[in-house]
């Protein structure tokens, strides 16, 4: 993934592991709450093969062998 100071990245999943079904409304009830300013800044990762949920910002596929760990 990409490096870029003014995004922001909500990884929603797990590489190889999509999420389940009740993680979306909180999701969506963070991204409600956030300030438009924030909200520009939101890129939401999920992992390949998740459906895109409708209703979200358009997502970025993980692969499952993609490294998330924070370096």
């Amino acid at each position: 993934i990409p490096a870029d100071p003014d995004r922001l990245l909500l990884l929603v999943g797990a590489p190889g592991a999509p999420p389940a079904v009740e993680v979306w409304p909180a999701v969506r009830h963070l991204l409600d709450v956030l300030p438009a300013d924030q909200l520009d800044r939101i890129q939401l990762v999920l992992p390949a093969g998740t459906a895109q949920p409708p209703g979200f910002p358009p997502a970025w596929s993980l692969s499952p062998d993609a490294d998330v760990r924070a370096h």
